[in-house]
């Protein structure tokens, strides 16, 4: 029979616990673990694409295009967001994210 996967031991998991404000039961670990590596995946990737969009914007216009998209995108964003709230305050979570 193979070893099964252990928690974290018990000085990790209170430190967690005081870090996060919520405990995480034995059987949540993996999904933990799994969360922060999609977070850092994806914090990591919109880095990269952010270092790699200025300079293509640069290339294909100039600081003032730049500074309308930029505008752009925030005023998206100012529409979008509340929208997706409203939408997430009337939709079943889980056929949200399907």
């Amino acid at each position: 029979m193979a070893p099964r996967a252990s928690a974290p031991n018990g000085r990790f998991s209170t430190w967690f616990a005081r870090v996060v404000g919520a405990d995480v039961h034995e059987s949540e670990w993996k999904l933990v673990v799994l969360f922060f590596a999609n977070l850092f995946l994806l914090l990591t990737a919109y880095y990269i694409l952010k270092v790699i969009r200025e300079p293509l914007i640069l290339l294909g216009g100039t600081a003032i295009q730049r500074a309308y998209a930029r505008g752009l995108q925030a005023g998206l964003l100012v529409v979008i967001i509340p929208a997706y709230g409203f939408l997430a305050n009337r939709v079943e979570p889980a056929r949200l994210v399907t």
